[in-house]
């Protein structure tokens, strides 16, 4: 049975999410950028642009798509998610893989990152990155 909200909550719920990716998805991009000019000829250079690439991709592409879903539940006023039109309940799970994907690629990026400075900086920036992701992991988790 699908849960039900208050008023409002799935409108806020993916303006959050909106907003969230569209922060997270500009500073992939910032860091592609930096990453594409920096040490061209180190093969994890390429590597953690290519991670901060796809998660640029599919964090703008998830701030899209929850702004779709909140301005359908506005005007459905979507209590529950079946509430939502037919037609974008679909997105509902493409955003939260999107979402959750990006976020991990994004992690994924500024873990590899380090490792074109230093052993000492990779080492510092893989467990600030795995600490995150484990972090992301649980509130995943404990929202399902």
């Amino acid at each position: 049975m699908d849960p039900s909200y208050p008023p409002e909550y799935l409108q806020y719920l993916y303006e959050q999410i909106a907003s969230i990716a569209a922060v997270l998805g500009g500073f992939s991009i910032t860091t592609l950028a930096v990453l594409l000019t920096a040490a061209p000829n180190r093969s994890i250079a390429s590597w953690a642009a290519a991670a901060s690439g796809v998660a640029a991709g599919l964090l703008t592409g998830t701030t899209f798509l929850a702004s779709i879903l909140a301005s359908d539940a506005l005007k459905t006023n979507a209590t529950t998610f079946s509430d939502l039109n037919a037609s974008v309940q679909p997105l509902v799970s493409i955003v939260s893989l999107s979402f959750l994907i990006g976020f991990y690629m994004l992690l994924l990026s500024l873990g590899m990152a380090g490792w074109i400075r230093s052993q000492r900086t990779g080492i510092a920036t893989t467990v600030a990155a795995a600490v995150g992701a484990l972090l992301v992991t649980m509130g995943y988790l404990a929202t399902t």
